[in-house]
Formats: structure tokens, sequence, C-alpha cells
């Protein structure tokens, strides 16, 4: 794809800034990228705007060791139907793995700024408020050389609930024998197989599993 290096349009940027600093539940849902530049960029934004993450199923940043990173959000959705709402959601990388997450922003209503190069057609079950085609790199000097006024996203607060529920889980494993979903085998193998090793989870409901239970007891999964 040609990548245009041109400014952002005012217009483009005025819209930008308002749905920005009048949010008051925003956050960034991480897709898979397609360059390193753009992991960093997507990581550089999260800590400039203060904003948490969502990652997709396949995103670079899933196993990132960072606070305010949502690693199992789709799992919430699930089991917590008060989970908050997102008023508005930046989207950078490509089209969504994950059907919750999809209906998630789609029950929100979100405004959606999309950034990035990918087909019309992706993520089609919601529309977008505003596409830019750059990357997230590019996108990031703009915002870095912006005074924007990032608000404080009330999507912060449920991060503490996921890592309770991701303890819950392991310590229910650790007791029941029944395993109706195949989560005991995973469970069993964080414990056994050493940290040098590598785990190979064929989908990405294997990956969502393995993912819940492998954090509280200190291990992670990267997915590439």
């Amino acid at each position: 794809s040609l990548r245009p290096q041109a400014p952002m349009s005012e217009s483009q940027w005025e819209s930008i800034k308002t749905l920005i600093e009048g949010s008051t539940s925003g956050v960034i849902v991480v897709g898979q990228l397609e360059e390193s530049d753009d992991v960093v960029a997507a990581q550089q934004l999260a800590h400039l705007s203060g904003w948490p993450i969502i990652t997709d199923v396949n995103s670079q940043l899933r196993g990132w060791d960072w606070g305010s990173v949502y690693r199992h959000a789709d799992r919430l959705f699930h089991v917590d139907p008060e989970f908050p709402e997102a008023d508005v959601v930046i989207r950078l990388g490509q089209a969504l793995v994950s059907k919750s997450l999809g209906k998630w922003i789609e029950k929100s209503g979100s405004e959606v700024i999309q950034i990035g190069f990918g087909e019309l057609r992706q993520d089609p079950q919601f529309c977008r408020t505003l596409r830019l085609y750059r990357t997230p790199s590019q996108f990031m000097e703009w915002v870095r050389d912006s005074n924007l006024n990032w608000p404080i996203s009330l999507l912060q607060e449920p991060l503490l609930k996921e890592k309770i529920l991701g303890q819950k889980l392991a310590s229910f494993l650790e007791k029941e024998d029944q395993d109706p979903l195949g989560l005991k085998v995973v469970y069993e193998l964080s414990k056994q197989i050493p940290g040098s090793h590598c785990v190979f989870l064929s989908n990405s409901m294997s990956i969502r599993y393995g993912e819940w239970i492998w954090a509280p007891v200190g291990r992670q999964i990267r997915v590439g």
C-alpha cells in the first residue's frame, strides 16, 4: 500500500482532538501490527495517553508486561455483564480476530478512530467515526507533537478484576477434577514445562484460555 507522509489535515486533527478530549472511557484496541516500529508506537501511545490497551488475540502486545493491558478482555466480556462500555476507541492494527471484542465495541456504540491501511471491509460490525490512512508510527509522531489533553479513562478501573478472575480460575483448576473446557491440561502444562520451552497452541481459543491461566503462575505465552 502507498503510505502517505503528508501532514494530517487540520479538520482531521480537530476531529480527533474533540473526540479524545471529550472522552470519559477511552481505550486503545490493538490488533496485529505489521512493523516493529508500530509495536513501539502503540506502547508509546499507551504511556503518553494513560488509556488502557485491549489486545486482540493475535496482537504482539498481548504479552506486554505493563499494568494497563487487558490480555483477557474477551473472557471478561463473557463473565462480567457489567463490564463498562467505551465511548472512544483508537483502533490500531489489522482486523480483529476476537468476535467478542468486536461485539463489545459494537454494543458500546463507540466513536472509533481507526488508524491503518487495512481493507475497508474489515470490522464490518461497527462503523468508523474517523479513519486515517497512516501507520501507528506516523500517528504517534503527530500525537507527540500535539497539545492533546488526555482525560482519565474509567476503563482503568476493571484491570484489577481481570487479575483476580485469573487467580480464581487457577485456584479452581488446582482443586477440581472436572474440566469441561479442557483448561486443566493447559494449567498442568503451565506448571510442568520449564520456562525456557515453547508452547504451541493451535487456535485463538486455546491462546485465550492458555494465557488466562499462565499469568497467575508466572508464565507468558508469546503469540507469533
